[in-house]
């Protein structure tokens, strides 16, 4: 594309203007099969287990994300059970899990909201919920998939690979979760 906008006469020529544009269509598609290869060949490693106090893991990543969370306003709520939960897990991979979901919680808010935890001991279940938008119905099918982004995470400067939502899936199946 840099060499196709380099040529003075592109935007005077449509043929060249569209041969450029297929080339760079398709050296896209062949980094994009080259990249869902690359991720087929690398594997998470394994979880190693140990008993964690979810409340304790939840307070301690929510605080690392308080200050994302304050640049736009963006308030953390804790609706967590009397009694502690206890989980066996992978310590440094649930912190990523909570990291992603936060930061896709932030992201889904923009600016000012609430960001909440909730933990039901009895259902061993710990609930994020924000006061985003929401995922719109046509990305929500796909929220899972390698390397998917909505058109909204591609717009956004910065956007994400679109792997954090399958890792963190792939961490807590791992585990049992």
């Amino acid at each position: 594309l840099e060499s196709a906008l380099k040529k003075e006469t592109l935007w005077k020529d449509e043929d060249h203007l569209q041969h450029a544009l297929q080339v760079a269509v398709d050296r896209n598609q062949n980094l994009n099969i080259f990249m869902r290869n690359f991720a087929d060949v690398v594997r998470l490693p394994e979880p190693h287990r140990k008993k964690l106090d979810l409340h304790q893991l939840i307070r301690s990543v929510a605080k690392l994300m308080e200050a994302k969370a304050a640049e736009r306003n963006i308030e953390f709520s804790y609706s967590l059970a009397e009694n502690d939960l206890y989980i066996f897990a992978d310590e440094q991979q649930m912190e990523q899990v909570l990291i992603n979901v936060i930061k896709n919680a932030i992201e889904a808010i923009g600016d000012t909201g609430t960001v909440s935890f909730v933990t039901d001991t009895s259902a061993r279940q710990l609930t994020i919920i924000d006061t985003g938008k929401g995922i719109a119905p046509e990305d929500l099918p796909h929220i899972f998939d390698r390397f998917y982004r909505s058109d909204k995470s591609r717009s956004r400067s910065g956007g994400g690979t679109g792997l954090g939502l399958t890792i963190a899936r792939a961490w807590v199946e791992a585990m049992n979760g």
